[in-house]
């Protein structure tokens, strides 16, 4: 059996670690991963280890690697490169999302920011994209599908099973893959919208490992892994908020 890895985003060894995990590579975290607990310590780790059956995705080399992206408006994407002076990389044909336009029915387009139209006026980049030029940069992929999922504001109440948005990622999920198509793992940005509540942030990581452990098994993928993002800590630490 393989390993699957969360990745926690502090740590910039983490993509290589949900690379091996779900694509089977090996990965020089792996001696660090396995000495941890899985999922509920999130303060002080960089790797919390998952389990995943199976030897991963090496040998089958899919055609196409599709990654759910799911949360609030971290993931969705907000603000604008260019008012940012940034330029935005050209579209890239193998890097695809799987959207809705012009009233049209959802299908695959070649990616660009915007991937969310969850609140269309402040919607802006996001990680996804990064994400998947990265995979394609380290060549861990031939083409890469992004299935936007994430709408900004979100409890994590609406992604518990039965909630609107949990059900709406199960549907979208499969309606996008396709034959040569290979579900390889789930992005995952959310918790904000639960933090100005003592009693939903002190229970949020016990109700989030249950959420994505019945996500993922909705998504007939059990050992699926995930990624977790995470604010930067750039906030001066003895600030009470």
């Amino acid at each position: 059996d393989a390993e699957a890895w969360l990745a926690v985003g502090r740590n910039r060894g983490g993509l290589d670690a949900f690379l091996a995990a779900s694509l089977g590579w090996s990965s020089r975290l792996a001696d660090r991963a396995t000495e941890l607990d899985p999922l509920y310590q999130l303060e002080d780790v960089d790797v919390l280890v998952l389990r995943r059956a199976g030897a991963g995705l090496a040998a089958q080399r899919p055609r196409r690697l599709i990654f759910a992206l799911c949360g609030q408006s971290n993931m969705a994407g907000r603000g604008s490169l260019l008012e940012a002076g940034v330029a935005a990389p050209p579209p890239d044909a193998r890097i695809s999302a799987f959207s809705q336009e012009g009233g049209e029915e959802e299908r695959w387009r070649v990616a660009a920011d915007p991937l969310h139209a969850d609140k269309p006026d402040k919607a802006g980049a996001g990680p996804g994209l990064s994400f998947a030029r990265e995979l394609l940069r380290r060549g861990f992929a031939q083409e890469v599908g992004l299935v936007p999922c994430a709408c900004g504001g979100s409890e994590l109440a609406r992604w518990e099973e039965g909630g609107d948005l949990f059900e709406a990622a199960v549907k979208r999920v499969a309606a996008s893959l396709g034959e040569g198509d290979t579900l390889a793992g789930l992005l995952w940005h959310q918790g904000e919208s639960d933090c100005g509540d003592a009693s939903l942030a002190r229970s949020h990581a016990a109700r989030c490992a249950r959420a994505l452990g019945r996500l993922r098994e909705r998504l007939g993928s059990p050992t699926l892994p995930v990624v977790l993002g995470e604010l930067g800590y750039f906030l001066d630490q003895r600030d009470g908020r």
